[in-house]
């Protein structure tokens, strides 16, 4: 998927996106490419790996379970939890 920078001109997230972005990569989760423009700053091009959907996937599991848990109104179980190989 790409996202354009013009939606960070704010200045307020484009550092802190990259960062978590170069995590993403870090941990396989991720790819990440420059594309150069006619005009102006290139922009990154930015794709989840198939472990980063599996993970991806993992941790959408887990939300909805905590969802239902709190809509039945239990205690969440902490063996739910989402993976730790991030």
């Amino acid at each position: 998927s790409l996202i354009p920078s013009s939606c960070f001109r704010s200045g307020k997230c484009d550092g802190n996106l990259i960062t978590h972005l170069r995590k993403l990569t870090e941990a396989g989760y991720v790819t990440m490419e420059k594309v150069p423009q006619l005009v102006g700053r290139a922009i990154t091009r930015c794709s989840l790996t198939e472990a980063g959907r599996v993970a991806f996937t993992k941790y959408l599991s887990v939300m909805e379970q905590i969802v239902k848990t709190i809509d039945r109104g239990e205690e969440t179980d902490s063996s739910n939890e989402a993976p730790d190989d991030r």
